[in-house]
């Protein structure tokens, strides 16, 4: 998953303690998640900051970000992708 830039300090979500359910890791790829777009009944997106470039671009579910990786999953203070079969 990518954090986004906070505005406010906000706390990092904390993950419960289930063997069953592991938390995806964070990426070390240089995006940042500039922020995102979630409401009821209308599609998601994301805007997310390629930091080599400083270039900026929205990305939907299923879209391939900056030729890195896949979006998978739309949160409103994070994304989670695709990147060589694992998830962060």
């Amino acid at each position: 998953f990518i954090y986004s830039r906070p505005l406010i300090q906000i706390s990092a979500p904390t993950t419960r303690n289930n063997s069953a359910t592991s938390a995806p890791k964070q990426s070390s790829l240089p995006l940042t998640l500039i922020g995102t777009f979630v409401e009821k009944g209308r599609a998601p997106y994301a805007i997310i900051e390629e930091q080599k470039r400083n270039t900026q671009e929205v990305f939907s579910i299923d879209d391939k970000i900056f030729g890195e990786a896949l979006l998978k999953k739309i949160l409103i203070d994070r994304v989670e992708i695709s990147r060589n079969g694992t998830t962060e």
